[in-house]
């Protein structure tokens, strides 16, 4: 029989290993230092700040073997719609529930143990994109992998709010640049860094990468993620996107970097397109959810 409790140190490693286990599917959930894992589970920030006013873990376990757990609380800051971010938001964050499948019930009582808390605001989410950890590079959508948690949230009543497509490349593969009027500016960042795209003497674009080693105390030393790029509008069409990444990918490669992943919108069909003929392979779908009473 499960048994639902606050998460304690002492749990740490019976913890990471579900983490583990549950998430073999799931291409975000890289390996990582058990010591940075915590620090990401329980004290995480973004760009130097903590990302929730209060958080909450909470395991279910049986015959003392971890087989699920939820994180919930209220974040410091959000977005929105228009993509700018907000102090004090007066929300809910279910930001993980992870069970076995087959555990449905245990499942249930992590996520009415995060209702209970939470019932104090009139909109909760679960799976806050931006939200995840800094040992995942912040993909805090649920993997489609993951269908009986997706069947779970449903059932209570929360709706899907956006879905994205997360994609994989391997960088050995991708054709280098010989000769281009495009080059690239960097710019060091905590954790990465931000790439200015230039057109001879005029900036037309940007992106941001994070180095997924630095998150994850060296544990994936081969793996980066494009965060977000941009190609400015009076640019667009004119091959500047493709011809960055592969000024991109020489660069990452010169840091022995062998892998990028990255995600973009559903929907976006432009996006999928330009990195799929750049070589990306799409791995699976990610989903967020909103409930509003």
């Amino acid at each position: 029989m499960w048994d639902i409790r606050e998460y304690r140190e002492s749990d740490l490693e019976s913890l990471l290993e579900c983490w583990k286990r549950l998430g073999r599917d799931i291409p975000y959930f890289f390996p990582v230092s058990p010591r940075v894992w915590e620090t990401c589970l329980l004290h995480d920030a973004s760009d130097g700040e903590p990302m929730f006013e209060d958080l909450h873990t909470v395991l279910a376990t049986d015959r003392g073997r971890v087989v699920g757990f939820v994180q919930y609380g209220q974040p410091r800051f959000a977005w929105d719609e228009r993509g700018k971010r907000y102090r004090n938001p007066q929300i809910g964050v279910v930001r993980q529930l992870y069970f076995r499948e087959g555990h449905d019930k245990a499942g249930e009582a992590l996520l009415a143990e995060a209702d209970d808390r939470l019932a104090r605001f009139s909109r909760t989410h679960a799976f806050y994109h931006a939200l995840g950890m800094s040992c995942t590079a912040h993909h805090g959508k649920l993997h489609h992998s993951q269908r009986h948690v997706h069947r779970l949230l449903r059932r209570q009543g929360f709706q899907v709010e956006h879905k994205n497509v997360y994609c994989v490349r391997d960088l050995e593969c991708v054709p280098l640049v010989a000769d281009s009027s495009v080059w690239i500016r960097t710019t060091a960042e905590t954790k990465g860094e931000r790439f200015d795209i230039w057109l001879g003497r005029e900036p037309v674009g940007g992106a941001r990468v994070r180095h997924v080693d630095e998150l994850t105390d060296g544990f994936t030393p081969d793996t980066a993620y494009l965060s977000w790029i941009g190609v400015d509008e009076p640019f667009r069409g004119r091959g500047i996107g493709a011809e960055f990444l592969r000024l991109l990918v020489k660069f990452l490669l010169g840091k022995g970097y062998r892998t990028l992943h990255t995600d973009t919108a559903t929907e976006n069909w432009i996006a999928r397109r330009f990195y799929k003929k750049l070589g990306f392979q799409e791995v699976g779908e990610t989903r967020s959810y909103v409930r509003a009473w």
